[in-house]
């Protein structure tokens, strides 16, 4: 018994270790403006971009759940005047 937990807790710490993959690609400028650097944050799949210049906010989700045929999905977020 203490040989099954000792390995159930090491499994846990392997897996802990494990890195999330890597987003496919890291945006470098602005969709709309193509100003450098924007600001950027990232979630499993989906980066937030935001741009210092024009101020557009946009949303790219790297291999939609339920959509092989696309690579990625952009999504403007801000409030277009």
């Amino acid at each position: 018994m203490k040989v099954r937990g000792t390995l159930v807790r090491r499994a846990a710490q392997l897996k802990a270790s494990v890195p999330p993959p890597p987003i496919p690609h890291t945006p470098s400028r602005c969709l709309l403006c193509q100003h450098t650097p924007v600001d950027f944050a990232t979630d499993d799949h989906t980066v937030t971009l935001s741009c210092p210049s024009c101020r557009a906010v946009f949303s790219i989700e790297f291999d939609p759940p339920g959509r092989p045929e696309l690579c990625a999905r952009i999504e403007r977020l801000d409030d277009r005047d």
